[in-house]
């Protein structure tokens, strides 16, 4: 009698991991602690790697600095133990695929598919997207289009086919908050109070994942109250909650209006800080009814036929940086697309790439303050206090940071400055759950209380408790304040050692009041220092404003609009001549032709297409002759299909500042080509220009425009178009005469 061999689900993990190369790529252990592995990783990597060990990962495959792909391996057969491992991976949000190893049983998932729902099984909604490999021999063959190199280049991406990301738990979760935000203003909740209670909603479910909030805590608040009680004591009969969610305490308060805000009411003593406060003006606008659309929606009922994966959300598990990217979203869908300020969301792939090359080893060992003079909701910030909290835990040979530790980096270090009150408050509320997240359930519920984030100018002197590290207001016109005010000294010029950010870009809209407010205190600033800026063009303000607010030798890394390297008119050559003159650049980065990548898709209301830059420089004057890296992102397959960056250095040229002043046109031949476009171009200038051609022709006349367009306002008549031919684009050739033929009647 012969026994039939099962493959161990390791030694098929083992056989994907060498047979496919991804050994000879950037894959790294997951583990919660530094490893000689993970040492050289760890301030890039460190989170990822820890988020992968905590849902039950093995391994985690990188591109560059992003999280691609997610080995994991399990024997347990139990579909309700399986859905619960694979919507965890889920919840990391940026990898794309998980290889998932069983006994006898190898296969590759879709991360980018809908979660495991509890009646469904792990092979639906065609998750899986290869074959099932159950003998090591196997795994090269049947498994070769999952390839390392195909990964790298992201041709496996394009074969598993479009519009993959909006069900990715980062896009999924934004599109859910949106609808619970959307019904609750259907039912005649202001916006402001809907955001403050979806916020709370968030820091509670985030509590009870961790298991700050036990069961204790919710029976301390009931106490004294039967009702309250019976309500704790009875499991919910929703027909939509899974097992895991019927053990969620917070959404058996929400059964009760009463019972519902003495916990909020509880969790603002204990926990203090600045988030959500609650009032009077939102206690008597929140109804029952309300409440028990919110309960619905968490759980996943709704009668609108939307798909809520609030089943599957694991705030434990969900990046820390999707809350501040949910609320940027809510305040510009709030504010629309012309009224926010000409502020964006900004991915957090952005982020990183700009914390990367901004917050370098080097300039974290000098312990810097960080500040963001127009922070939104926070993301740079979180990250910028995360990326410091793992530089931090690899100088101590991977030991967790104490929270006095913690504490030290958030007071001395992160700063930030926003007009819009609102996301002030969301950005503290992020950097809470920053800040949480270092620290185990004990310690937190050892000292509930947090730090006071916002400025108080009453407590500025009591360091303890309040950090006074957000400030509500205008960046511009608090470096129009004297110094020796305590606000300047915080926020003001040279108070910074790095600057980082997104500020606005480009002119505020019609309607969009404070934003023409806020511009109108950026043109004053330049005024009064004698700098100048082309078309009020925000992103040159801001520009100007990051090198005075930086400290001598400082480093500012940000996102700025495109016009600030690419306009022509004479007060943006003259920007660029001053500000070239002050600082040194490192790196300039061109999104331009991948800008919709980022910024746009199916998730996003308030869309932001303008073409943008990514900019690294230091406060230090130059001698224009230093050069600097200067790339051009350029569309490929991995970066449409994942939204992450990754730059190839054929698309990197060497310049100099001072050639870049000399000749304007520089930054656009480097757009697209490189030092052989530019010697062609130089030569192509000896001869003359199509402009120059009547004074070399007798009798001939030049007259350029852009050809006709439809009028909308103001039209003129278009009899005269009749006298002239039209010749399609399509029809022009590189060389030889035009043909005539192609000619058409104007329209």
């Amino acid at each position: 009698m012969s026994l039939i061999h099962t493959t161990g689900s390791d030694e098929l993990l083992n056989a994907a991991i060498l047979d496919l190369g991804f050994d000879r790529g950037r894959l790294l252990s997951a583990n919660a602690r530094i490893s000689d592995e993970t040492r050289d990783e760890w301030v890039e990597k460190g989170d990822w790697l820890s988020l992968a060990r905590f849902v039950g990962a093995d391994k985690v495959f990188f591109v560059d600095q992003d999280p691609v792909i997610v080995f994991a391996r399990t024997d347990e057969t139990d579909p309700a133990l399986l859905r619960e491992l694979y919507n965890r991976i889920w919840c990391m949000a940026r990898p794309q695929l998980l290889f998932l190893a069983r006994p006898g049983e190898l296969s590759v998932y879709d991360l980018s598919k809908p979660p495991i729902a509890i009646n469904e099984s792990l092979d639906s909604q065609d998750r899986r997207v290869s074959e099932i490999v159950g003998k090591v021999a196997d795994v090269q063959s049947q498994l070769r289009a999952f390839r390392r190199e195909e990964i790298e280049t992201g041709s496996i991406f394009e074969k598993l086919g479009p519009s993959r990301r909006i069900n990715r738990a980062d896009k999924a979760l934004i599109r859910d908050l949106r609808v619970i935000r959307q019904q609750l203003l259907n039912e005649g909740l202001p916006a402001h109070f809907a955001h403050s209670l979806i916020g709370r909603s968030i820091f509670i479910r985030y509590l009870e994942d961790r298991a700050v909030l036990l069961p204790e805590y919710f029976n301390a608040v009931a106490q004294g109250h039967q009702k309250w009680q019976r309500i704790l004591d009875c499991e919910p009969s929703t027909p939509g909650a899974t097992m895991g969610m019927q053990q969620i305490r917070y959404l058996r308060v929400l059964e009760d209006h009463a019972f519902t805000y003495q916990l909020f009411e509880q969790l603002a003593n204990d926990f203090n800080g600045d988030m959500f406060p609650v009032d009077d003006g939102e206690r008597t606008a929140v109804t029952a009814k309300h409440l028990s659309l919110l309960r619905d929606l968490l759980i996943g009922n709704t009668s609108h036929n939307e798909q809520l994966f609030f089943y599957a959300y694991s705030f434990d598990v969900i990046p820390i940086e999707l809350i501040s990217s949910i609320y940027e979203e809510f305040y510009n869908e709030q504010r629309g697309k012309t009224k926010n300020h000409g502020s964006h969301y900004t991915p957090s792939a952005l982020v990183d790439f700009v914390l990367t090359r901004t917050l370098t080893e080097d300039v974290m060992s000098k312990d810097p303050r960080i500040m963001d003079p127009a922070c939104g909701s926070g993301i740079f910030l979180v990250e910028a206090f995360r990326r410091l909290v793992r530089f931090q835990m690899r100088k101590q040979d991977g030991k967790r940071l104490s929270r006095p530790q913690l504490k030290r980096i958030l007071r001395d270090q992160i700063s930030g400055i926003d007009i819009n009150e609102e996301a002030v408050r969301v950005a503290a509320f992020s950097l809470y759950l920053a800040f949480l997240h270092y620290q185990e359930p004990r310690e937190i519920n050892e000292q509930r209380r947090l730090p006071n984030l916002k400025w108080s100018s009453a407590n500025h002197e009591q360091r303890d408790q309040y950090f006074n590290i957000l400030l509500h207001g205008n960046a511009f016109e608090v470096a129009l304040r004297d110094r020796g005010d305590s606000v300047v000294e915080r926020f003001g010029t040279c108070s910074a050692d790095v600057v980082i950010g997104n500020p606005p870009w480009g002119y505020p809209k019609a309607g969009d009041n404070l934003g023409r407010e806020a511009l109108k205190s950026a043109l004053t600033w330049c005024r009064v220092n004698s700098l100048t800026i082309g078309d009020n063009e925000l992103s040159q303000a801001f520009l100007h404003l990051a090198t005075r607010l930086l400290r001598p030798g400082g480093k500012g890394g940000l996102l700025v609009s495109t016009g600030a390297f690419f306009k022509q008119h004479e007060k943006s050559q003259q920007f660029r001549r001053q500000w070239l003159t002050d600082i040194q650049l490192d790196h300039v980065v061109n999104f331009a032709q991948v800008r919709h990548l980022f910024f746009r898709g199916a998730t996003r209301k308030a869309e932001a297409i303008a073409p943008f830059a990514v900019v690294v420089f230091s406060n230090s004057h130059n001698d224009q002759s230093d050069r600097f890296a200067y790339w051009s992102a350029k569309r490929t397959a991995f970066i449409e299909n994942t939204q992450a960056v990754l730059l190839s250095k054929a698309d990197m040229n060497w310049l100099s500042q001072r050639d870049c002043i000399v000749n304007e046109s520089l930054w656009k031949i480097f757009w697209w080509g490189g030092y052989r476009d530019e010697v062609f171009i130089r030569a192509l200038e000896r001869f003359p220009s199509f402009s120059n051609l009547a004074e070399l022709i007798p009798g001939a006349s030049v007259r350029s425009n852009i050809g006709f367009v439809e009028g909308k306002t103001g039209r003129i008549g278009s009899e005269w178009l009749k006298d002239f031919k039209v010749l399609p684009s399509s029809a022009f050739t590189s060389y030889g005469p035009l043909a005539a033929h192609e000619l058409t009647a104007a329209p």
